[in-house]
This record gives C-alpha cells, structure tokens and sequence, in this order.
C-alpha cells in the first residue's frame, strides 16, 4: 500500500469529496435506489475509490480457525442432515442464479464467509430459528500466504477488537501521518464511506442495502494492480468486536481446509443475546474424494430427540 506516493491538489481534493458526498447521500438510502441510480453508482465507485492503492496485507495462517453457520433448510431445502462438504462451503453452481446481494458479493457471486469467534457472533448474523437443524463447521488455512484486504481504518473500530485489528490500524496511521494535509483529508474520508459501507445496518428482506460494500469488494477482489484473495470485515451485530472473513472459491479450495463440523438442534430462537441448542452429531474427517461428510451421532435424551423428529420435524438421516 502506497499511500505516501499520493498527492492532490486543493481543487482535486474539492473534486473528490463533492463526488464522495453524493455516493455517501446513496448509501445511506441504497435500499430505495432505482436501476438508473445504480448503474450510475456502478461507474462511479471504481472512478473515485481507485485513486487509493489497493490495500492487501499477506497472511500465511490465523491464531484460531474460522467458522461458518448454515441452516441446512436454506442449502438443502428440508430441515435435514446434511451430506457432503460442498453443503459446508460456498453456494453451489446451480445456486448461482438466486443469489441475492451479501456484505461482500454482487448478484449471483458465489463467496465464502466466515467467523473469527464462536457461534454465538454466527448466529447473530445468520439468525437461526426454534426448530431449525442447523451445521457449524471449523476451517483452518494449511497454506498460503494469501492476499487479504482488511476493513479497519477507524480508530474506535481498531480498539473494539485491537487484537485482531490494531497491527493494522497502526499500519495505516503510520502511512497517513506521511501525507500533506490535502490529500490525508482525501484519504480519510475515502475510508470513512468504505467504512459506513461495510459497518450499515441492512434489512434482510432487502438486502439492496449491501449494494454498496458488494461493489467495494468486487473491486478489492478484482483489482487489476494488486487483487485480494479474502476481505477482513467488522461483524455488524456484534459491532466490530467479532470478525468477519470473506474468501474467494478457488482460495478457499486451495489453502483451507474443514477439520470439524457439529449439527446443532436450535431449541429456543435469540432471547436476551441466547440461543438454547443442542448438539445432534459431530463430524471430524470427509470422504477425500466424494466429499460425503462422516457424522458420529451424539448422545441425546428421548425428549430432545423425540421433539427434534416430532415437533421440528428434522430428518437425522
């Protein structure tokens, strides 16, 4: 990253922050934009934020492995176990058509997310219901390095998780305290947008709201001077103290791999920042070549299971 290279001038610096209040007045209302609108917008995020170099940091492996929450009705269409790895991962090929815009993905883009601490932050963001069979699997890195591009440049953002994001944060000030006045107050507010981008609340039933940071990130991933392999983003439910990571297809199959999944009964939806589960079966290793998945039933009462198959009508099978 070279922003110490970046110098602007008082009327490009005018330029630049006209051009960003209007993208920023956009993203606060992207849930209402028109077509019109948005193909403007289409244009005008690659014109303004490419004046920054791309910001990739290499990383060869993570204190803790990632992990993902699926509710298996959703990937499977029933409320039943699943069966191969491919369930675990990205959205399948034949999904593709149906995707709807996500944090870090256009229509129809295929990425994998994931977490940096525990089920609870995942089920924050997923929002599992009573009754729901649901599938958390583990995920390590086993090679690399990797390029990834890191969504931290706010100072209270950095110390709502400064083990994860203060070497970064730092990284970023020593850079800014480089630059001439013009073009720091360029740069900062670039960042502010980007940072409003992936921190904006969304409603689910209109996940328009993500359009913005999709398109950040189609660029981050696509840079044609220095593309990324994974974005590192703030959890928005659980505001910035969890992480979480978005990684390509073909990065995600080629440097990570799954260690442990569990199946998880969800007995009682959120209430108070809790949700009762039970586990049903775990699975620690997976056919190399077929990809099916070897659960090991878990031990559960007659009631739980009897109100699992019964009551939710989940197929264990």
């Amino acid at each position: 990253m070279y922003l110490n290279r970046l110098s602007l001038t008082g009327f490009q610096k005018q330029d630049i922050l006209s051009r960003l209040k209007i993208l920023n007045d956009y993203c606060d209302n992207s849930e209402s934009l028109t077509e019109g609108e948005i193909s403007f917008i289409k244009i005008a995020i690659p014109e303004l934020i490419c004046i920054l170099p791309t910001c990739v940091y290499p990383v060869s492996s993570f204190k803790l492995p990632f992990e993902r929450l699926v509710i298996n009705e959703i990937i499977c269409g029933k409320n039943k176990r699943l069966k191969s790895l491919t369930d675990l991962r990205y959205p399948p090929r034949k999904k593709l058509p149906n995707l709807d815009y996500n944090r870090t993905s256009l229509k129809g883009q295929a990425i994998f997310y994931a977490g940096s601490k525990g089920k609870l932050t995942l089920a924050f963001e997923t929002q599992p219901q009573k009754g729901q069979l649901i599938t958390i699997s583990k995920w390590i890195q086993t090679s690399g390095p990797i390029n990834m591009t890191v969504i931290c440049q706010d100072a209270s953002l950095a110390m709502s998780n400064p083990d994860e994001l203060l070497h970064y944060y730092n990284h970023y000030e020593r850079l800014l305290n480089q630059l001439e006045t013009n073009t720091q107050e360029v740069v900062i507010a670039i960042f502010r947008f980007i940072i409003k981008a992936f921190t904006r609340e969304v409603d689910p039933k209109n996940k328009k709201g993500y359009l913005f940071s999709a398109l950040l990130s189609n660029m981050f991933f696509n840079s044609s001077e220095n593309p990324c392999d994974a974005i590192y983003y703030p959890s928005v439910p659980c505001d910035g103290s969890a992480m979480n990571i978005a990684i390509k297809p073909d990065v995600l199959d080629k440097h990570f791999e799954m260690i442990e999944a569990n199946e998880v009964v969800v007995d009682e939806s959120h209430n108070k920042n809790k949700w009762l589960t039970f586990d049903s079966a775990i699975c620690k290793s997976y056919n190399k070549d077929t990809l099916e998945l070897n659960w090991e039933n878990k031990f559960m009462t007659d009631i739980d299971r009897t109100r699992a198959i019964i009551e939710y009508k989940i197929d264990f099978t």
